[in-house]
């Protein structure tokens, strides 16, 4: 019983971690794709401006769920687009 609590605690903790997103290597996919404004990378990554402005700002992390999204949603793999650990 108690390895399947810690496997929840675990579970809990990643999808709750956050991190910084590397917006040279989004905005360099972004441009091979066609996406020149930050109103359309927002929307295409399906969030609303103001979202990515913090984000490329890091004045909040991404969480690890999210940044998986993002990463899906550019055809690029996760490790690609984060940058470190938010707080770090």
């Amino acid at each position: 019983m108690v390895a399947s609590i810690d496997a929840q605690q675990d579970a809990q903790a990643a999808s709750s971690a956050r991190v910084w997103l590397d917006f040279t290597v989004i905005d360099a996919k972004a441009r091979e794709i066609g996406i020149d404004t930050d109103v359309a990378l927002a929307e295409h990554l399906g969030t609303d401006r103001s979202t990515l402005y913090r984000w490329r700002r890091r004045q909040i992390g991404v969480a690890l769920a999210t940044a998986m999204r993002i990463a899906d949603r550019l055809q690029l793999t996760v490790e690609k687009i984060i940058g470190q650990e938010a707080g770090e």
